[in-house]
């Protein structure tokens, strides 16, 4: 009996050492490929800082897809753009579907997922369209009427009460700027 032997060629192939500058990257490569090669064909290219950290940086990275180091917002923003908002770390937990610890941690300074910074810009769209409603509502009537209390807006059933009283707080600072006297009431019931 013969065996029959692969008909294509093997190539070999090796695994390039890390060098403490270069991303790492798991792709094995044939021996004539250069390191450039191997940077412009790997899919997941971690920041120097990351490289630092190792194996708990490859965990990281397989647990989800985190912000280059160029649109990395701080936790410091992060807090910021959440209390502008007028929402405390457990509503914004709650908002985005996380532990409130989660929230706690992005804003110490912990890697923030790609998705919460456009959630918390989608979240502050909204607030901007609420204004401007407040804001015409405002200049015909002279008063912006918002919601007692810690329950959620009737319209938008997710957000808190306190959310809409920043809104009308905003509509208020921004009619007087513009010469409009403006008061605010809340909604009865």
């Amino acid at each position: 009996m013969t065996k029959i032997g692969n008909p294509m060629p093997r190539v070999r192939r090796t695994v390039l050492p890390r060098h403490r500058y270069a991303p790492p990257c798991h792709l094995s490569l044939p021996v004539h490929q250069s390191a450039e090669d191997r940077t412009t064909q790997c899919r997941r290219v971690e920041s120097p800082r990351s490289i630092r950290w190792g194996r708990q940086a490859q965990a990281r990275t397989r647990k989800g897809t985190f912000m280059a180091d160029t649109d990395r917002r701080s936790g410091a923003e992060l807090r910021a753009r959440r209390e502008l908002l007028g929402l405390n770390a457990q509503e914004t937990a709650a908002l985005l579907g996380v532990d409130e610890r989660v929230i706690r941690r992005w804003e110490q300074g912990k890697p923030i997922p790609e998705g919460v910074v456009a959630e918390l810009a989608q979240l502050e769209q909204v607030q901007d369209d609420v204004i401007r409603e407040l804001e015409d509502a405002g200049k015909d009537s002279g008063v912006i009427t918002t919601y007692k209390g810690d329950g959620v807006v009737p319209d938008r059933p997710k957000l808190p009460a306190r959310w809409h009283r920043v809104a009308a707080a905003t509509a208020v600072r921004n009619l007087a700027a513009d010469g409009v006297d403006t008061r605010i009431i809340y909604a009865e019931g």
